[in-house]
């Protein structure tokens, strides 16, 4: 337990500062904005560099994703893309959001844009 507390901590202190009321480390949407704040250790002799302090965030999606994201393009809604999936519309619904944390947008639009720019070029 005290190993989690001690990470926990850590990305707190390297990710997101001190206390204070100068910027806003999460957002209404849940995105983290990261200030970096200086640490000795960083860029040398830190074992947690790229995974608690400046973590590297996967962008990869799941098979699942790729195909909720693709049904979402085509302009299916949460019922329509459950009843294909033989999934639930919360279950869709979580990975939308899911989808959207992943590729750092916001709204379903931005999502549907970054699908034909990115997933599904050339077809």
């Amino acid at each position: 337990m005290l190993y989690e507390f001690n990470i926990v901590s850590r990305f707190i202190r390297c990710n997101c500062g001190e206390y204070d009321t100068r910027t806003m480390d999460i957002d209404a949407d849940g995105f983290f904005h990261f200030e970096q704040v200086g640490c000795p250790l960083r860029g040398n002799e830190c074992r947690w560099e790229g995974v608690v302090c400046d973590p590297k965030i996967n962008t990869m999606l799941t098979d699942r994703e790729l195909e909720v994201v693709g049904l979402i393009a085509r302009g299916l809604r949460s019922q329509e893309i459950a009843d294909e999936l033989s999934i639930s519309p919360t279950t869709v619904n979580r990975h939308r959001e899911n989808i959207k944390a992943r590729l750092g947008v916001r709204t379903v639009a931005q999502l549907v844009s970054y699908y034909y720019e990115h997933i599904r070029p050339n077809k």
